[in-house]
């Protein structure tokens, strides 16, 4: 993921810093996006929604896929207009890569 060859540097895209959980995004190479979602908080977090909204996708657009990279698994629980993290550990981070549709030209 550091290793990227866009460069892109992550941004805040849902939460402060004075909340438990917050959600970074940065674009990928090739078109994909990387979500990290961390639980700074001292309790787990279960059955957390996770909105394309939240990330910045503008509505309407549709992700084709979505791998847990700590995993190295695709996630369950996706919808059409986000995913379900069925638990996010204190102190943890989720990491996820959104491959988004190509649209066609």
């Amino acid at each position: 993921m550091n290793q990227d060859p866009l460069g892109k540097q992550g941004g805040l895209k849902k939460g402060t810093a004075s909340e438990p959980v917050q959600l970074y995004a940065r674009e990928l190479e090739g078109g994909a996006l990387a979500v990290a979602v961390f639980n700074r908080g001292d309790k787990n977090v279960t059955s957390l929604r996770v909105n394309w909204s939240d990330v910045g996708l503008p509505a309407g657009t549709k992700v084709d896929a979505v791998r847990d990279l700590w995993a190295k698994a695709p996630m369950r629980g996706v919808t059409a207009s986000g995913v379900v993290l069925e638990l996010v550990e204190k102190h943890d981070t989720v990491l996820l890569r959104l491959e988004l549709a190509r649209r066609k030209r």
